[in-house]
């Protein structure tokens, strides 16, 4: 029982410092903290306003969704 519950900290944990991927355009975006990344590279700043709200609204979506799941 112990071991699952450190297993599930764990995964979490590291969810959480990956961010989340958002797939637009045949390309896959990472979201960390309101940045976006591609390659590894910010591009926040190189997206228009329409493109950054609709991958963060995206990235955001998924997460609650995962949260979801994660209670059930």
């Amino acid at each position: 029982m112990m071991q699952q519950i450190i297993f599930l900290v764990l995964i979490t944990f590291s969810i959480g410092l990956n961010g989340q991927e958002v797939k637009k355009d045949g390309k896959i975006y990472q979201v960390k903290k309101e940045r976006i990344f591609l390659e590894g590279k910010d591009v926040t700043e190189v997206l228009n306003n329409e493109e950054s709200r609709s991958i963060l609204k995206t990235a955001k979506s998924i997460s609650k969704s995962y949260k979801k799941k994660r209670k059930h």
